[in-house]
């Protein structure tokens, strides 16, 4: 009886510690599955941060390249329209040369010199002295180049007025 008794109690003790430890063969394999899930997500996840800031630098490496290229586009074309614009201009010019004298700059003068003229005795008139012999007044010259005119024209006006 002593024998079999304690072959129970062997099967029973082997079978308890058997499924004890199958149950920490099966929580070590849930533990070392979950530890392998989560570093696999990490690394997934870092390598996808890498492939994102790789993608955006080389969209906006891209970018810039388009970017320099559009604007030495633009400034061609600013160049290419002076270039057309100074030769337009000097084909107008060319062409039209011998219907203008080559001393349009007097003509230019004179005609400003008269202008000038104008606006000072047009000024003149509508801001003479009183006809009073004691007033010495006399508007203000504001072209000094008919200075020796103003002086004549007020030595004119002190005589008839006196």
């Amino acid at each position: 009886l002593g024998f079999v008794a304690t072959l129970i109690q062997k099967t029973y003790r082997g079978w308890k510690c058997r499924t004890q430890f199958l149950r920490l063969k099966k929580s070590q394999i849930i533990i070392a599955a979950w530890f392998r899930r989560y570093n696999q997500q990490k690394k997934y996840s870092n390598m996808k941060k890498a492939a994102i800031m790789l993608q955006a630098y080389v969209r906006g490496w891209k970018v810039r390249k388009l970017q320099r290229e559009l604007k030495k586009q633009k400034r061609y074309a600013a160049s290419v329209t002076i270039i057309a614009a100074g030769w337009r201009g000097y084909q107008v010019r060319k062409r039209l040369r011998r219907y203008f004298k080559c001393n349009a700059s007097r003509t230019v003068r004179k005609f400003m010199i008269s202008s000038i003229a104008q606006i000072y005795f047009r000024e003149l008139k509508i801001n003479l002295p009183s006809m009073s012999p004691l007033d010495k007044n006399w508007p203000v010259l504001r072209f000094h180049f008919l200075s020796k005119t103003d002086e004549e024209l007020k030595r004119i006006f002190y005589l008839w007025k006196c």
